[in-house]
């Protein structure tokens, strides 16, 4: 072995639970989506060698960083993924097993310093060394915790020397792997969690005038929530939508607050179209807002188990002139497409009903 570098490796704390006990649609959506907030975080220019399901192994041959420059890598981090969870826990919509139980999802990371190389496998290079195996052995630990920074004594002897910056707390312990035991010193990521909060999104348009165009109200069979799922599902609404031939460009696979879409219809109109999202104690409130039009919202409000009063309310810009020629073109034909598609989407919520 010649060679000797840093071995850094975020693991996600809780997923196994996470994965085995939500939906796999969603579930595999927000993993990959943190792992890859976790990627966008490298500061220090660390190598990517493989994404392990749940941790990323990263590396970087050669002296180790400062002590100084390996904690803000560590901080950059967690504090990013703790974002993005923020953002999920604020902005989301969908009331899935795995959007409700991923805030619960934290990290921690692993990092050591020893004697590893690289081999081929066609066009993958793969880490091999007894550093490898060491720092995979202690995502294993029985350190009490699953939000915490674990360094080893090799890597810290050879990042800070005697130095540790002000602030840091490390408190150390022995582990034993295979034969051997090595010195491990911890730092509890807890407290950076106090300060992140979800970047917040507003929809300055709600506040320009509008004019109601379409106010129409239908009652369902159907469970409120098993509606709302539907009809917030960007993927299934060309599966009930009158005219809509499909969503393409969504910001996230997972619709929530702020995403936006294009919505294709059949007529080859293209609509750019911006969730909105509001909730009180007796109703839910899913809308779009669409670009250089306005408004399109759903109501729902549950009147039983099985039964839910949906209203549609369409709002445009006020305009006298837009106004007339709503009322005059499209009034009527959008009101029976409305009738149309309330037909398929209680056809699709009651087959999904009696699936489940």
């Amino acid at each position: 072995m010649q060679n000797k570098g840093l071995l850094f490796i975020p693991d996600i704390s809780g997923f196994t639970t996470f994965v085995n006990s939500t939906a796999i649609e969603h579930s595999q959506h927000v993993i990959s989506e943190l792992l890859s907030e976790i990627i966008d975080s490298n500061i220090l220019n660390l190598k990517l060698s493989e994404i392990e399901g749940d941790a990323i192994l990263f590396y970087k041959f050669g002296d180790p960083p400062s002590f100084d420059d390996l904690y803000r890598q560590v901080e950059k981090t967690f504090v990013n993924f703790h974002q993005q969870l923020k953002n999920y826990e604020q902005n989301r919509i969908c009331n899935c097993g795995a959007c409700e139980s991923a805030p619960s999802l934290t990290l921690k990371i692993i990092s050591h310093y020893g004697e590893f190389t690289t081999y081929q496998v066609k066009d993958n290079f793969k880490l091999i060394g007894k550093s490898i195996i060491t720092a995979h052995r202690l995502l294993k630990n029985t350190i009490i915790g699953n939000e915490y920074w674990l360094i080893t004594e090799p890597l810290l002897r050879a990042a800070a020397g005697n130095e540790i910056p002000n602030g840091i707390v490390l408190e150390s312990t022995i582990e034993h792997i295979d034969n051997t035991y090595i010195q491990v010193h911890i730092n509890t990521l807890s407290a950076l969690r106090e300060n992140i909060a979800a970047k917040p999104w507003t929809n300055t348009a709600l506040s320009q005038p509008h004019t109601e165009v379409l106010n129409l109200s239908y009652v369902l069979p159907c469970n409120m929530f098993s509606l709302i799922q539907i009809v917030s599902n960007l993927t299934v609404r060309p599966l009930w939508m009158e005219g809509v031939k499909s969503i393409e460009k969504s910001d996230h696979a997972i619709n929530q607050l702020g995403n936006v879409h294009n919505c294709i219809l059949a007529n080859r109109c293209d609509i750019i179209q911006t969730t909105s999202y509001t909730k009180t104690d007796s109703t839910i409130e899913y809308g779009e807002m669409i670009e250089g039009m306005g408004f399109l919202n759903f109501t729902f409000e549950q009147l039983s188990h099985r039964s839910t009063q949906l209203t549609i309310r369409l709002r445009i810009k006020k305009n006298f002139m837009m106004g007339m020629m709503f009322q005059i073109m499209k009034k009527r034909s959008m009101q029976k497409d409305f009738d149309k598609s309330i037909e398929k989407l209680i056809h699709l919520a009651t087959s999904k009903s009696a699936g489940d």
